[in-house]
């Protein structure tokens, strides 16, 4: 693993610690796209799956505001072990013990509850593609976006679609002001005939 990425990998696991032991969801969402530079510059499985796992967890999160179950307290707790198995693997450059960690913590968000993992899983796959879409703005080609998180391209192209990055990215003009050009520039003078 490249040191730059170990580092703000195990930066932003501190940080996630102390902010999924306080509850703030909003803020463990905003780690996630820390990870994005590193995934589009390296373009490393590392940080992506990272990211999907950090949003994963902050969606999770949000849904749980205020939830004081027994199973949310263990699953909390059970993924508070987990990021700090993670940060101590990284801090000591055991990657087997962290890449380890880091499945286990994939499977028990996948698994929290057996009728929330379909949503979970969902979850998991709506955060892929929208982490695709905002490594495809840093530059890096759709197809190697594809294929460094494993989901399709034509997933990615209907979220594309949807958002309208590729045309933020491009600088595509709307329809009426591209109309307004070409009258501009095909406009005849008639004091010239």
């Amino acid at each position: 693993m490249n040191e730059i990425i170990r580092n703000d990998i195990l930066d932003v696991l501190k940080q996630a610690v102390v902010l999924v032991k306080k509850g703030d969801s909003e803020s463990v969402k905003s780690l996630s796209n820390r990870t994005i530079h590193n995934a589009s510059t390296f373009q490393d499985s590392h940080s992506i799956t990272w990211a999907v796992l950090i949003y994963s967890l902050a969606k999770i999160m949000e849904s749980n505001i205020g939830n004081k179950t027994a199973k949310w307290i263990k699953f909390r707790d059970k993924i508070i072990s987990l990021l700090e198995k993670m940060t101590s693997s990284l801090k000591h450059k055991d990657y087997t013990s962290y890449e380890y960690a880091q499945k286990t913590a994939l499977d028990v968000i996948s698994k929290y509850d057996k009728k929330y993992s379909l949503y979970v899983r969902w979850i998991l796959e709506k955060a892929k593609i929208k982490k695709a879409t905002r490594i495809y703005e840093h530059g890096i080609s759709l197809g190697r976006v594809a294929e460094l998180l494993g989901v399709s391209k034509y997933e990615i192209m209907d979220y594309l679609g949807a958002t309208k990055i590729h045309e933020k990215q491009s600088g595509v003009k709307e329809p009426s002001s591209r109309l307004k050009i070409a009258n501009k520039l095909f406009r005849r003078d008639d004091k010239n005939e």
